[in-house]
């Protein structure tokens, strides 16, 4: 769940913030809300993405790659699982209630700014906070049911696909930031991508809105109604209305697969 968060004045005039462009200064302060206490995430250019740039014409692994190579995140691997951190969290981000939701190493929580004796305490706590140690338990987000939200690794330290949750939370996130951004209420948003998961299968959905959020149509309501329409009758769209971002392309080419993979 996302946690409210407070902006430090002097981030404006920070080096390495003035220099990334807009879309990665506006997708580094919106990542805060994604991250738990210690200012760890789930590297997730997809969900970020859904979460935070839901509306705009970006790619969020290329973003989240500028801020990598400003300084102001690092990537990290636990057990098999890609996490992002934020350089000196800790330092700016002062919660009543601390959550603590994914695993870090105690080099990573100094990049994030805590202070030596809250790290030692976490070290105390956490037998297996090493990346070199056994599985940890699964934890899940403020609200969230055992089993969904996020992906877990396997024995090989793959990582799994996305779950219904994830992708049902994807769609009804995109959705309703496309439709309200048309001046359609939440609640009549809400229904109406209701109605397209009944008529339609949620990888066609999710696909419409990828489209959607690329071609930005004056009503998005009747478009994603064409498109599903046009889908459901032809499948396959020709090549030349392949969406031009890459990485939309590959999140469509993982629903696709994930979808060939339930008709099997």
């Amino acid at each position: 769940m996302s946690r409210i968060r407070s902006i430090h004045p002097g981030l404006w005039t920070d080096e390495a913030f003035v220099s990334l462009s807009p879309l990665a200064r506006l997708l580094f302060i919106g990542m805060w809300n994604e991250c738990d206490d210690k200012g760890c995430f789930p590297w997730s250019p997809l969900k970020l993405k859904m979460r935070v740039l839901p509306a705009d014409n970006a790619d969020a692994a290329v973003l989240l790659a500028e801020i990598e190579q400003a300084g102001m995140i690092r990537r990290y691997n636990f057990t098999g699982k890609d996490y992002g951190v934020v350089r000196n969290f800790c330092k700016h981000q002062r919660p009543k209630k601390p959550n603590d939701l994914y695993p870090a190493a105690a080099e990573i929580l100094r990049f994030a700014g805590m202070e030596e004796e809250l790290i030692a305490d976490k070290a105390a706590s956490v037998p297996n906070q090493s990346p070199t140690s056994g599985e940890i338990s699964p934890q899940m987000e403020d609200g969230e049911e055992e089993g969904g939200g996020s992906s877990v690794s396997d024995d090989t330290g793959a990582v799994a696909p996305p779950s219904a949750n994830d992708i049902c939370k994807a769609i009804f996130d995109t959705g309703r930031a496309i439709l309200m951004a048309a001046d359609v209420p939440e609640r009549q948003a809400g229904s109406i991508l209701g109605r397209l998961r009944k008529n339609y299968s949620d990888s066609q959905v999710l696909v419409a809105l990828s489209r959607c959020q690329i071609e930005q149509p004056s009503d998005p309501v009747a478009w994603l109604t064409k498109a599903l329409q046009h889908e459901a009758r032809h499948g396959n769209r020709p090549a030349n209305d392949e969406p031009q971002n890459p990485y939309v392309r590959a999140a469509i080419e993982r629903e696709a697969e994930r979808a060939g993979a339930e008709r099997r």
